[in-house]
């Protein structure tokens, strides 16, 4: 056996720390790429709009209650619309329909002051028109616990009357159903277009900003629906998703790092 000099312990202790500054350098690294990713709309499904010159943007609808109704002015060359609700100022649900109304009823299971936003779209792909700015908040229509009760009972109702319109393309074309629209089956479950895979749920619905815990196994749905894969920041920790979405547990990822129990790298 060799026998080790008075110095190389200090030489092995610069190795190590090389090592350690290294990996430190490697996580920092990927946290900036992928933050530089997510404000570039690396993982946005929608086109950039400075790549039509010469589109015409849609036209920006006008909003209004009637009574738990969410109803929207119908816009010229408007492919589907998109609104936003939310409770006390925080977004609890995004839905696409061809429809210009929407009754939020079934959602309007909590107590407080309810507004909703809506913008039209155009169609994927069209270089003659873009989707409109998002219009003003609709007034707030508040609901009391009372009202709030009698709409968790209603929401049964409203499951056994969705329906996806024809034609749909991605994550939310499925909504709550107007009386007026031909009604059809809704298929819960993974979804694919050509933009990636996404979740529906029974109630119409799909994940947005969140993790999901689907057949034994939590998945990362991003801001626009679509699952994630690779490295995930949430609350301050690292996770990372492998090529089927999958949240990976107590390995090694494919770069290197390891991923407790809980798949948090440490």
């Amino acid at each position: 056996m060799t026998e080790r000099t008075a110095e190389e312990p200090s030489v092995y202790v610069e190795v190590i720390m090389m090592k350690k500054f290294g990996k430190m350098a490697a996580v920092l690294g990927l946290a900036l790429w992928m933050a530089a990713g997510s404000a570039a709309g690396v993982y946005a499904y929608e086109w950039d709009e400075e790549e039509y010159q010469g589109a015409v943007q849609l036209e920006t609808p006008g909003v209004w209650w009637d009574d738990t109704k969410a109803e929207w002015d119908e816009v010229e060359h408007a492919y589907q619309y998109e609104v936003r609700i939310y409770r006390d100022g925080y977004r609890v649900d995004t839905i696409k329909t061809k429809s210009t109304k929407l009754d939020c009823r079934s959602r309007m299971d909590r107590s407080g002051e309810y507004t909703f936003r809506v913008r039209a779209r155009a169609k994927s792909g069209s270089s003659s028109y873009f989707h409109s700015d998002w219009s003003e908040e609709a007034e707030s229509y508040v609901v009391d616990e009372a009202m709030a009760e009698k709409n968790k009972q209603l929401s049964q109702e409203a499951k056994d009357e969705l329906y996806i319109p024809s034609g749909a393309t991605g994550p939310g074309d499925a909504v709550g159903a107007d009386p007026e629209e031909e009604k059809q089956t809704v298929t819960s479950g993974w979804q694919q277009d050509n933009m990636g895979w996404w979740w529906l749920d029974e109630n119409g619905t799909y994940p947005v900003s969140q993790w999901r815990y689907i057949d034994g196994q939590w998945y990362y749905f991003n801001e626009s629906g679509y699952m994630r894969t690779g490295w995930i920041p949430w609350n301050g920790s690292w996770y990372y998703c492998d090529s089927s979405g999958a949240m990976l547990t107590d390995t090694t990822t494919p770069d290197g790092y390891y991923v407790d129990g809980n798949g948090i790298c440490r």
